[in-house]
């Protein structure tokens, strides 16, 4: 699945199991310019490289994964492109080193729990500096992110809404109507992603008025990152 606006900007394939991860990193690197791709396992994400691979910067691969792990995924990676460049995210419980996965080929592990914001800025970095010898230098301009809201973690009542650029806290998102109050909690994913897409849970951190609608500023839950939810008093 692809999330793409501007045929220029960097490229980016997403390879996790977890698809709140996908469903977080495909808003935000999306946000900050990217071209999107998402692949739920190495297998599926082999098959997509090779249809895609002359307009991927860069590859960021989840290192446990069931059935092809991120050290199988990069090696069939590698037979199909061998400049192929790849970011590893690992958890806490990651057995190889970073020094044994980077010798495997990785350019830079990723450690959980990670800011996604912070996260995009260094892939903006890398892609800035030549990586993936592809448009070397070309500076990604953050594009306008359309997503879906609802109120609560499971909503059945939901808006469009889109996100205008970061929020001190996470995004912020121009709402049609206000859906929750300060520190209650609500759910984004990309318009494209469909009903397949998973909900990315956000706290609201601010709301005022603005015109015919509502500004919002969210705080990222990190439901898939090993940091556990902190909740506004």
């Amino acid at each position: 699945m692809a999330s793409t606006s501007d045929p220029q900007a960097p490229g980016v394939l997403i390879v996790d199991d977890q698809a709140e991860i996908r469903s977080l990193l495909q808003t935000v690197l999306r946000h900050y310019g990217f071209n999107v791709w998402i692949a739920p396992g190495g297998w599926e994400a082999l098959l997509l490289y090779r249809q895609i691979q002359d307009r991927v910067n860069l590859v960021l691969l989840d290192v446990d994964m069931p059935e092809w792990d991120g050290p199988k995924t990069l090696k069939a990676l590698q037979g199909a492109n061998p400049a192929v460049v790849c970011c590893f995210v690992v958890g806490q419980q990651t057995k190889p080193t970073e020094a044994a996965l980077l010798k495997l080929g990785a350019i830079r592990v990723v450690r959980k729990p990670f800011e996604p914001a912070e996260l995009a800025q260094t892939l903006l970095g890398l892609v800035g500096s030549g990586i993936g010898d592809r448009r070397a230098g070309r500076r990604a301009e953050r594009q306008e992110t359309r997503v879906t809201v609802g109120a609560g973690l499971e909503p059945s009542y939901v808006v469009e809404s889109w996100v205008s650029d970061q929020s001190p806290d996470g995004l912020r998102l121009h709402l049609p109507e206000k859906l929750a109050e300060v520190g209650a909690l609500l759910s984004i994913r990309p318009v494209e992603g469909g009903e397949e897409t998973s909900w990315v849970p956000v706290q609201v951190r601010h709301c005022r008025r603005e015109g015919d609608g509502w500004v919002v500023g969210c705080m990222f839950l990190y439901p898939a990152t090993d940091r556990p939810p902190q909740f506004a008093s």
